[in-house]
């Protein structure tokens, strides 16, 4: 596993960051392309397909870059990648226009049944319950 850094600050992220390595995953700056091609190259002696998990389109759209520029893998090398999981409308509309270049099919549980049809209701359901306990709390006292 390698876990490409997206470079944004977040108050705990270097203790997540060593945790992480202490674990022995590997964790390199995004915008480093040796990063991503060391990741494939072992992959690749592993024989193992690559997926990536990205949450607001950093990933896929910063490999393309790399692919066109030739800093990445060859394009026929990225066909050994299974796929992308985007999570997040951010990261879709930044993929928005590049269909032709995309390599892997992408995955986007933003626009997904499950996300739509599941998960909506069960964050509305965390939202409106306390609401209403302290809305019954309040009239009961």
């Amino acid at each position: 596993m390698t876990v490409l850094r997206k470079g944004y600050a977040c108050q705990w992220c270097h203790r997540v960051h060593g945790h992480l390595e202490e674990q022995g995953v590997r964790v390199v700056d995004c915008s480093d392309p040796r990063g991503i091609r060391e990741h494939a190259a072992r992959a690749r002696r592993m024989n193992l397909h690559r997926l990536v998990l990205d949450g607001g389109g950093f990933v896929s759209p910063l490999l393309l870059d790399q692919i066109r520029e030739g800093h990445s893998p060859a394009s026929d090398e990225v066909g050994d990648w299974a796929g992308a999981v985007e999570q997040t409308m951010s990261g879709i509309y930044r993929l928005q226009g590049r269909g032709a270049e995309l390599p892997y099919p992408v995955f986007a549980v933003a626009q997904s049944r499950l996300k739509a049809r599941i998960e909506s209701y069960w964050i509305t359901e965390k939202a409106v319950h306390p609401v209403e306990w302290m809305a019954s709390a309040h009239l009961c006292t």
